[in-house]
């Protein structure tokens, strides 16, 4: 097996692959999130989610054409790009990828991170909202998550992020 930490494998090119992907035109306005997202490993306390963190290492292996390699922990970026494209195939059944900025920003807005421009950027609070996230900090409904529910049928807190996505699609999206 090869080992290759892939992010120092023009790095700078990746990041804007995965930027482009989700552009919305507000990818340059966001660079410094964008940024952080890039730099902040993807942990999971759950073991169910392990399978988003699968998704994000497939889409740097489908970018650098490397399979079977060991590529390092993903990063927050690639996880919600991955999860995006992954809503956008699997729940919308669209494979040209226009929604796909939407289900990231919306994500990014359910953070509350879309406060945090490149003007408006403090990364002590942004790395404070993706810590509780990350490490489900949040509350019963979701409030702090990516996917935060008005009427919660289970605690968030324990569910698996697939699953999460799937109720907060029931409650807000009409397909």
């Amino acid at each position: 097996m090869i080992i290759i930490n892939t992010l120092n494998l023009n790095e700078h090119s990746y990041f804007r692959f995965l930027s482009e992907r989700i552009n919305h035109g507000l990818s340059s306005k966001y660079s410094k999130l964008l940024d952080l997202l890039f730099h902040k490993e993807f942990i999971f306390p759950l073991q169910r989610d392990r399978n988003r963190a699968v998704d994000g290492l497939d889409l740097r292996n489908s970018y650098f054409g490397y399979s079977n390699i060991d590529i390092g922990d993903p990063n927050v970026l690639e996880v919600l790009v991955a999860l995006a494209l992954r809503l956008d195939l699997d729940v919308i059944g669209d494979d040209d990828e226009k929604h796909l900025g939407d289900w990231f920003w919306g994500m990014l807005f359910n953070l509350g991170l879309s406060e945090y421009d490149d003007d408006n950027f403090d990364k002590k609070q942004v790395e404070s909202k993706i810590d509780i996230w990350l490490s489900r900090g949040f509350d019963y409904s979701g409030k702090g998550s990516i996917f935060p529910l008005k009427s919660p049928q289970t605690d968030q807190r324990i569910t698996e992020i697939w699953y999460q996505a799937n109720a907060y699609i029931i409650e807000n999206v009409k397909i």
